[in-house]
C-alpha cells in the first residue's frame, strides 16, 4: 500500500507513477506531470487513489491543507 509517513501529492504521484496514475484517472500523462509540478492532485481523483490503496483520504487532505497554508 503506502508508507506511514505523510507524503505530499508529488510524493504520491511519484509512488504511483505518472503513466499508472494517468491510466487510473483518465487524465493525460502531461496533466499528471503538471499535477506533480504543482504538488496538487485534483480532489475529484482522490477516490480512485484511495480505492486502489495508493494512499489514504487523510493523507491527501493533510497534504492539500499543508499546501494551502
Amino acid at each position: 500500500m503506502h508508507n506511514s509517513a505523510m507524503r505530499n501529492h508529488t510524493d504520491i504521484i511519484r509512488a504511483v507513477g505518472d503513466s499508472a496514475l494517468a491510466d487510473l484517472t483518465g487524465a493525460s500523462i502531461n496533466t499528471v506531470r503538471s499535477w506533480a509540478q504543482r504538488d496538487s492532485i485534483p480532489s475529484k481523483h482522490w477516490a480512485v487513489l484511495v480505492s486502489n490503496e495508493h494512499c489514504t483520504a487523510d493523507e491527501l487532505m493533510a497534504a492539500a491543507a499543508k499546501r494551502a497554508a
